[in-house]
């Protein structure tokens, strides 16, 4: 008989969209070897909304702002929703799918599996929701992380960055920590050695893809790719997920494409598959699952050394990091010095494509999962 988890997330995991995929993607790999049942959508009754609607007006008095759910008000009423659900069955395992306010307070003796991207900590000042925060704000929002990382039996983090924060700031004990990467949120096929044929056509192709053209570092790809047509080399520039209103001959622009769709899944394959380079020099980023879907199509990735970006990208095997503060004259130095020699271009794609098959994957991630149930 299968194992039951009681699988918590604000979004219906059904849905591909879910946490941009991934909790879609981690419901159905769970799934296949546990009977994973979802706590359902939470609709609060008139008199918690009357609760919340003055906790929210009564905080302002703190100046500032508080963090979204990072609130212990909204935690509780959450968790003991949430309390009910998995008591009204008989789980063997709680998971918890970056929700924290959903999870601090519940009340089980079920064993809890945490897994996030990042700590409260480490997302202060760091994401636009995180930043300007009040004190009140500040103090609730570790209350609940550490709330939850004490009571979860294992924790998941999907980056150096996210593990250490919980080992060295919420003093998580280390033996119960792990770091599980996370795969790329296309169908699951088998990727092959990709070289595509603009090497032969002479084009350095750049491909940018996310919704949030600032945080993303868009403005800074986009002076990437005129500092390469500075230098003579022929790019092009593909922008993926949002639309910045560049005219320019040389760039394509597709301000929305549906993984959930045939068409457009095939569209967004298509330029992973065709494209030089991925680049996303982020300002702020946890752990970019795009990464993992470029590895797959054999495409090296170059970004910034913020947030878990560096344990996505292992230096010169699927891409290249840089300082924040980097310029388009760095970035073009790099990618100048590898189009100028194909041979280690060609080699630096069939690496990605290995660190794909070796860790960027959800087989990977599920066979590492399975492990960690076996041993609570």
């Amino acid at each position: 008989m299968k194992k039951k988890i009681a699988f918590i997330c604000a979004d219906n995991p059904n849905d591909k969209r879910a946490w941009s995929g991934t909790a879609h993607t981690i419901f159905t790999i769970l799934n296949h070897n546990y009977d994973t049942i979802w706590n359902g959508p939470i609709k609060i009754n008139f008199k918690e909304k009357i609760k919340l609607f003055i906790n929210k007006y009564s905080n302002k008095n703190f100046g500032g702002r508080l963090a979204n759910e990072r609130n212990i008000l909204i935690s509780k009423i959450y968790s003991s929703y949430v309390s009910q659900f998995i008591n009204s069955h008989e789980f063997d395992y709680v998971f918890i799918c970056a929700v924290p306010f959903m999870g601090a307070y519940i009340n089980t003796k079920t064993p809890i599996i945490y897994l996030s991207d990042a700590t409260f900590e480490n997302m202060i000042d760091f994401y636009s929701p995180f930043k300007r925060l009040n004190k009140k704000g500040i103090v609730e929002g570790h209350e609940i992380e550490n709330l939850l990382l004490s009571k979860s039996k294992h924790v998941i983090f999907s980056s150096d960055w996210a593990l250490k924060s919980a080992i060295n700031y919420y003093n998580c004990n280390s033996n119960k920590v792990s770091l599980l990467d996370f795969g790329a949120n296309i169908p699951l096929v088998e990727y092959k050695e990709n070289i595509p044929s603009e090497y032969i056509n002479n084009t350095c192709r750049l491909l940018f893809s996310g919704v949030d053209w600032e945080r993303k570092g868009g403005e800074l790809a986009y002076r990437v790719f005129l500092e390469l047509l500075k230098r003579n080399i022929n790019s092009e520039l593909i922008i993926i997920g949002c639309n910045p209103n560049i005219k320019n001959k040389k760039v394509t622009i597709i301000p929305f494409l549906n993984k959930n769709n045939k068409e457009d899944l095939s569209i967004f394959n298509s330029y992973f598959k065709e494209s030089t380079f991925f680049i996303l020099p982020s300002i702020a980023d946890c752990t970019p699952i795009v990464f993992s879907e470029a590895a797959a199509n054999s495409l090296p990735v170059l970004s910034t050394k913020v947030g878990g970006i560096a344990s996505v990208i292992e230096e010169g095997i699927n891409g290249f990091t840089f300082k924040l503060d980097a310029s388009e004259k760095d970035y073009a130095d790099k990618i100048e010095q590898l189009w100028n020699n194909k041979n280690q271009l060609i080699q630096l794609r069939k690496t990605s494509l290995q660190e794909y098959n070796r860790r960027l994957n959800w087989n990977t991630w599920s066979e590492k999962f399975d492990t960690i149930i076996e041993n609570i």
